[in-house]
């Protein structure tokens, strides 16, 4: 095989460049831009005298783009054609390239040389990524339009700005149809049987919301939106394992590279099964936000569903109470209607576990960071919390495994597994006021007063009982708590209600009246004006809180949870104001 050259290709500080525009649509029009200038879309429109599909694209995923080409002449003048054009049209965009040799050249060690030998491609791709990285840790040869001062710059703004956003205003109009012609949401599956998937398509009947106080429905009292960041678990390492799939498969199509070196069938091959990979990653996870779409739709129209507090009859025009950022592989980005926000992450979730992949044949897994903010407050900051929040259900859910696994390894006859990343989480964070801090400084202030050691909250949730679905022996000791334990406990908390509560509405919602239909869910007495009290109770400590049980009578159910485990009242007593449940389809 005659040598090669492998580039990545990754736009840098994303986040910045997405969520400084202070315009919904711009948001999008970010997002979508990202996606576009690495995409094959772009470099044929572009590009075409110096990229062809077949030979250059190696696939794209998990934020990167790879491509391969003949020499390093043609690489080199491919990223300067690139990188130029992106200075002169897409203010502020960061672009990050590395060029690399396929095979180790001569200043290669024996370690580098060993590790291609045993890998192949997987090797130096990887390689690759870590380079580019380097890279970016000392911000070299990075490509993007400064400011010189002089300019409404969208990086720094000041409230005289009025309705001028920052840098999608300079776009040009060519530029933005191009990406929304390039970037519609689609994805197709290379699989038979499978329709494309369009996250943009609005159901019918109601309109786009084009700004943050389109998506809050009613009467805007509660004018909190939803930030939700969603994040594939362990897919790296799925990329990684790949090759030790397809030698198992290398046969089936090996005579589609009859004549080829035994380096380029390995490379061909890989890349071949790594496109597909991804593709099927980007449909897999479009395929789940199209079904949440759907999900809120039904608990619209259901009569007995939410509708009401959205809409009033006769409304003229209806806003979708949900709309996507990002959908770029398992990278999720959406933003919805505050109270709608827990539901839809854990719909996404549950969606999403009920996918394969068209390569590898697993299911996903995945972790959800929900922040819950009002709809003036800075979107960046909202997004940074999400993103942590999400990490933070990522790290609790690995401990939570080796937990599990260790259990297992006690347990006599326990031979069940869990695999890496092979639980769900969602954690989130309520702001009604001013962030101080990031999550760790806001978790570590939300302690008892009594004892400074004990936690109020017990967020993360599980989205099921993974002892259940594992088939562990610890599924014998019984169920923990996971979050459809925590929904029907604020449900419960809705529904209660005394002589006292002349002002509650919740009697009168049938979502409501719906979930108090079924006598095994009416077993709470909390009245509604008593549970800000409750909430009280547990942050001043274990002896106001039991001293607030014996006061107010409260139900022997509720009297489970005891000090040991408030943190799960807690949650749903915080959450209660703003949520709204949304129905099963």
């Amino acid at each position: 095989m005659l040598n090669k050259y492998l580039m990545i290709m990754e736009v840098s500080q994303k986040q910045s460049y997405i969520f400084n525009e202070k315009k919904l649509r711009n948001n999008i029009l970010a997002s979508d831009t990202i996606a576009y200038v690495t995409s094959s879309e772009f470099f044929k429109n572009k590009f075409s005298a110096y990229y062809n599909e077949k030979d250059n694209m190696v696939y794209s995923g998990g934020g990167h783009t790879y491509l391969i080409f003949d020499s390093e002449e043609k690489a080199r003048t491919f990223a300067k054609r690139v990188s130029s054009y992106v200075i002169k049209e897409f203010a502020g965009l960061e672009l990050f390239i590395k060029i690399m040799s396929y095979l180790p050249d001569e200043k290669a060690d024996e370690a580098e040389k060993k590790e291609f030998e045993e890998k192949g491609p997987v090797a130096r791709i990887v390689r690759l990524t870590n380079e580019l990285e380097k890279k970016k840790g000392r911000r070299e040869a990075s490509f993007y339009q400064t400011t010189f001062g002089i300019e409404n710059s969208g990086r720094r703004r000041s409230v005289s700005d009025g309705d001028n956003d920052g840098n999608m205003e300079k776009m040009t109009k060519t530029v933005r149809e191009e990406i929304a012609d390039a970037s519609k949401g689609t994805a197709e599956k290379r699989r038979e049987g499978f329709a494309p998937v369009n996250v943009d398509k609005l159901p019918e009947g109601y309109s786009e919301a084009r700004q943050f106080s389109d998506l809050v429905g009613g009467d805007g009292k509660k004018s909190f939106i939803a930030v939700v960041h969603i994040d594939g678990n362990q897919m790296g390492n799925r990329v990684t394992a790949l090759s030790d799939y397809i030698k198992k498969d290398t046969l089936k199509i090996k005579d589609n590279y009859e004549g080829l070196s035994r380096e380029r069938q390995e490379f061909e091959i890989w890349r071949e099964y790594s496109r597909v990979f991804s593709e099927s990653i980007d449909y897999d996870f479009k395929k789940a936000l199209e079904l949440v779409y759907e999900d809120v739709k039904a608990s619209l129209e259901d009569k007995n569903g939410i509708g009401k507090e959205f809409f009033k009859e006769g409304d003229s025009k209806k806003y979708f109470p949900l709309r996507r950022i990002i959908s770029a592989g398992d990278d999720i980005c959406f933003i919805t209607d505050g109270r709608i926000g827990l539901e839809c992450a854990v719909r996404f979730l549950e969606h999403l576990e009920k996918q394969h992949n068209a390569v590898d044949g697993q299911n996903y897994h995945a972790c959800a960071g929900v922040a819950i903010v009002h709809q003036k407050y800075p979107f960046y900051r909202a997004y940074d919390m999400a993103e942590q929040l999400c990490a933070n259900a990522k790290k609790a859910m690995m401990q939570k495994r080796n937990e599990y696994m260790e259990k297992e390894a006690k347990t006599a006859g326990g031979k069940g597994s869990i695999p890496a990343g092979g639980l769900s989480a969602i954690d989130w964070h309520i702001e009604y006021g001013e962030m101080v801090g990031d999550l760790d400084d806001i978790r570590e202030r939300m302690t008892t007063i009594e004892d400074e050691k004990k936690s109020m909250f017990a967020r993360p949730y599980q989205i099921s009982d993974a002892a259940q679905v594992y088939q562990l022996k610890a599924a014998e000791e019984g169920t923990e708590y996971g979050y459809y334990d925590f929904r029907r406990l604020i449900l419960n908390l809705l529904s209660s209600s005394d002589k006292s509560d002349r002002s509650d509405a919740a009697q009168k919602k049938p979502y409501i009246a719906e979930f108090k239909k079924n006598p095994e869910n009416l077993k709470l007495g909390v009245a509604r004006n008593k549970q800000k009290s409750m909430r009280n109770a547990i942050r001043d400590g274990e002896t106001a809180y039991s001293h607030f049980i014996k006061m107010n009578r409260v139900s022997d159910t509720l009297t489970e949870f005891t000090y040991n485990n408030m943190g799960y009242v807690f949650d749903a007593l915080e959450a209660s104001d703003l949520f709204l449940p949304l129905r099963k389809v």
